[in-house]
């Protein structure tokens, strides 16, 4: 997990995009910074209630090593989220650069631990398909909304030090 952390840094400081389709071109007014924090704080927390609402145990004839790897990608999970809520209210307290990459990497691991727990899903019993499905759709759906997240603040971010890297000479800074 942290090579795809250190390898989304790398493609950030080489200007690579994520979504190129979706590059920003100025950076987030503060109004702009402060809605999408909202937007994302209140998705975290219907993110977390997706993650809360799969439940192993419940699940019939499921082999241990199965529900081994699907709690451990849940509570891994759990754990990315709770950062990622810190990391929100960092940027919010102050939004530094720092602060805002921060912030990326914590939306890059809560993107990969949804994916983790949307991969490792699996049922047994017929009996379990209704719930699997159901949180099968969801943890898909969440998905998708952290990687978009993911690619337009991972947007906000690049202009940023773009402009930074406008203004300051950064080979002086050591």
């Amino acid at each position: 997990m942290r090579k795809t952390v250190l390898l989304g840094l790398m493609l950030l400081l080489t200007g690579s995009s994520l979504g190129s389709a979706q590059r920003r071109t100025t950076v987030m007014t503060n109004t702009e910074l402060e809605l999408f924090l909202h937007d994302l704080d209140r998705d975290s927390a219907r993110w977390k209630g997706v993650v809360d609402e799969v439940d192993v145990d419940s699940l019939k004839d499921l082999p241990f090593r199965k529900g081994q790897l699907m709690e451990k990608a849940r509570t891994s999970l759990g754990k990315n989220l709770a950062q990622l809520s810190s990391n929100i209210a960092s940027v919010r307290e102050f939004p530094s650069l720092a602060h805002q990459l921060e912030l990326v990497m914590a939306l890059v691991e809560t993107e990969e631990g949804m994916d983790e727990l949307s991969s490792n899903l699996d049922i047994e019993s017929s009996a379990d398909m209704e719930k699997f499905s159901a949180w099968s759709n969801d943890t898909v759906k969440a998905y998708g909304e952290i990687s978009a997240a993911t690619t337009a603040f991972y947007g906000q971010v690049h202009v940023l030090s773009v402009r930074i890297d406008g203004q300051i000479d950064v080979t002086k800074i050591r």
